[in-house]
């Protein structure tokens, strides 16, 4: 009788500042169904549970949007016992725009000064927008590689309805988004309210201002941090259209088209602003609308879909997109084939080497939960005085 040796798989390592959506989406989704597959081993620790175990159990180290000194030092320790160092962008950390709410914590200088070595540290740069990857292969030198986006939520085919009493036009965005809502989106339904059309918004996320006469017109919706509580919440909205606007800026033109994924795969029509990322995947009239990012363009494009016809052949056409080009069957194996050749085998044992390093890191990664906890101390204190 014949006896296998068990297959060695490759481990990998995923390190982020904390568990997001991009964590979700670009690493637990695909990774754990790669691990169910038996093709890799899969670990994920954020910055504060992160330790230099860790670095010795992994062959390869993806770090997801770190610009700390406790993962650059992770992995120069990494990087000296020979393991496979990737970095994520999701963003372009070099040019967010001082309306942003991160702005002020990414201008730092120290966390740009992290930002470059953990890029310098690298042997290969994932992006998911293809501009952002040669900029940053051109400041660091280092190759770079697109992870497409798998989404593994999308509904059977899309649904449709006619509009009743009320069109329901929807928004999700975070704080960031608090300008357009405020300078674009409300200023376009305030003139289609004074017109008599019958709309009802809702927002989903940062709390727009309520504009008296209309406030009965809107309803705010609570966000969630759980991704997959996000697509269950999102497959039940029922909402006729929703929004994604966008400034145009070097910044946003390196941005994912997320919005276009997340609801053409539930079937909901979209008015895009005309700028990248969209306009490089959504056609006028067949993916999405697309139009200037002024109050009156989006007042238009909006009217457009009241047209039931155009709205389900948007939904029908942007859900057929998603299901062609980022379906998780498609999208695992042209990635697994992309990150081969980045997951070696390592040696996983603890070297006795390198003390200092080991020292510095671990005592940084205490101080680092000693002010995690502090911040979490202060916000519950916050919330006490406010009730």
């Amino acid at each position: 009788m014949t006896s296998y040796a068990p297959k060695i798989l490759p481990k990998l390592l995923v390190i982020a500042p904390a568990e997001i959506a991009t964590v979700n989406l670009f690493a637990h989704i695909p990774y754990q169904r790669m691990a169910e597959k038996g093709l890799l081993q899969y670990r994920f620790r954020d910055e504060e549970g992160l330790e230099d175990a860790d670095i010795y159990w992994a062959d390869t180290i993806i770090a997801m949007r770190c610009c700390s000194v406790i993962v650059a030092l992770q992995l120069t320790l990494a990087r000296a016992h020979n393991k496979t160092i990737l970095s994520f962008w999701d963003d372009d950390f070099l040019a967010i725009p001082p309306s942003s709410h991160s702005y002020a914590h990414f201008s730092k200088r120290s966390i740009k000064r992290w930002f470059h070595k953990i890029l310098a540290l690298s042997d290969a740069i994932i992006v998911i927008n293809e501009n952002l990857g040669k900029k940053l292969s051109a400041v660091a030198g280092k190759p770079y590689i697109i992870q497409p986006m798998g989404i593994d939520a999308i509904v059977a085919a899309p649904t449709y309805f006619e509009t009743s009493e009320h069109f329901v036009l929807g928004f999700a965005g975070s704080a960031d988004h608090a300008d357009a809502l405020q300078t674009i989106i409300m200023p376009a339904l305030e003139q289609l309210w004074d017109t008599g059309a019958q709309i009802r918004f809702e927002v989903i996320g940062w709390r727009s201002p309520i504009i008296g006469r209309f406030q009965h017109m809107i309803k705010h919706l609570p966000a969630t941090e759980n991704y997959a509580d996000w697509l269950a919440m999102r497959n039940n909205l029922n909402w006729h259209a929703t929004l994604a606007v966008l400034p145009q800026s070097e910044f946003h033109s390196h941005k994912f088209y997320n919005k276009l994924v997340e609801f053409g795969a539930a079937g909901i029509p979209c008015v895009y602003s005309d700028v990248a990322p969209y306009t490089g995947v959504v056609r006028d009239g067949e993916e999405g609308l697309l139009c200037a990012t002024t109050p009156e363009a989006f007042a238009a494009a909006i009217t457009r879909l009241f047209e039931p016809a155009l709205r389900n052949h948007v939904a029908q056409t942007s859900w057929q997109f998603v299901r062609d080009h980022h379906a998780p069957e498609a999208t695992d194996a042209i990635w697994f084939a992309k990150l081969k050749p980045y997951l070696k085998l390592t040696d996983s044992n603890a070297p006795k080497s390198h003390t200092l390093l080991r020292f510095s890191a671990r005592i940084l990664q205490r101080l680092y939960r000693v002010k995690v906890a502090f911040w979490r101390w202060r916000q519950d204190l916050k919330k006490r005085f406010k009730r």
